[in-house]
């Protein structure tokens, strides 16, 4: 009975289209979610990369211009450098199209610069959720290191009598380069050096040494042997020096040493600091008194370099602290 009268009922029509509309809209709101959540977060992205790029050339812009100096055992940076490492940052980060405030440059420590840079990042698709911008923060810092050491410097010692008249780089003087180790070492005088200590180093490898460099990282405090200046040590220096002056190449590090009286035999030295020199000319003298130019040397026109910051692409160094040298290097240390 109940089932005839079920059969005879006619079933229901069941409508899906309405559902099927409320599913897709949902569908379509989480879909459109996604895309402005990934749209944002790449120019997030984007606007962090720009804003850290700009801080770290205006760190190393401002790192540049830092003048380190000692006040008792102390070393702080000069406020002069301070209020143009300011500027230049400000400045560099404008040329990069970001604003920085000048009251977020700071100098954690001598030869340090931190820059920080806070900008707004105009969100694209997620203005849908009212939320029209999102501030992006970077920060860099940047140093002005010290060196302790450096590879590819000319075998060459320096009086550090010589060092201490001249390293402020106020004017030009002259050197000599030694022809007996076993002479007193002194003003006006420079040594052929054997860094790896290879006391009867050929004159081929202490020429190609002054014309391209020493291969090997050389530190403060390290001992060096020191070679006769023959004949065919001075020629050595003066065909590399030319070679160096003609090619461009006139500035190279150098090492200072102390000076030494008379020694009887081969000379040991223990390396005091280094030093940048610009090289000007080079010739061969006859030294007062001598007769003829059997002791013919050769003389170099220089000039200390000091603060000079060296490319750290072409040298391998090895930082040191402030006072150790007048060479630097610059590089970012958020990092370290």
């Amino acid at each position: 009975m109940n089932a005839i009268f079920r059969a005879g009922i006619p079933a229901l029509p069941r409508h899906r289209k309405g559902s099927t509309l409320v599913v897709s809209l949902l569908g379509m709101v989480l879909l459109l979610g996604a895309g402005a959540l990934a749209v944002d977060v790449g120019l997030m992205a984007l606007e962090a990369n720009t804003t850290q790029r700009a801080c770290d050339a205006s760190a190393l812009a401002a790192a540049m211009l830092l003048q380190i100096q000692k006040t008792g055992s102390t070393y702080t940076n000069s406020t002069t450098s301070q209020q143009k490492a300011v500027d230049e940052a400000v400045f560099i980060g404008a040329q990069n199209g970001i604003i920085i405030q000048p009251a977020s440059v700071t100098f954690p420590q001598a030869g340090r610069v931190q820059v920080k840079a806070a900008v707004n990042s105009s969100l694209f698709l997620s203005k849908i959720w009212g939320t029209g911008t999102a501030q992006v923060t970077r920060m860099a810092t940047a140093e002005k290191s010290t060196l302790k050491g450096i590879n590819l410097a000319a075998p060459l010692g320096i009086s550090i009598t010589d060092y201490q008249a001249w390293s402020s780089g106020s004017g030009k003087f002259t050197v000599n380069l030694a022809r007996n180790t076993s002479d007193p070492f002194g003003s006006g005088d420079a040594l052929a050096l054997s860094l790896d200590n290879i006391p009867s180093k050929p004159v081929a490898i202490f020429e190609k040494e002054l014309r391209e460099g020493f291969p090997g990282q050389v530190l403060i405090g390290q001992w060096v042997n020191s070679l006769n200046g023959a004949n065919a040590q001075q020629n050595a220096l003066l065909d590399a020096m030319k070679d160096r002056l003609a090619m461009g190449f006139d500035i190279l590090p150098v090492f200072i040493l102390p000076d030494k009286g008379a020694t009887v035999g081969t000379s040991w030295h223990e390396i005091k600091t280094l030093a940048m020199i610009k090289v000007y000319t080079v010739q061969t003298v006859t030294p007062e008194g001598s007769s003829g130019h059997s002791n013919d040397v050769t003389q170099m026109s220089i000039q200390f370099m000091p603060d000079y910051v060296v490319n750290s692409d072409k040298y391998n160094v090895a930082i040191g602290m402030p006072g150790n040298s007048s060479v630097r290097v610059l590089r970012l240390v958020d990092d370290l």
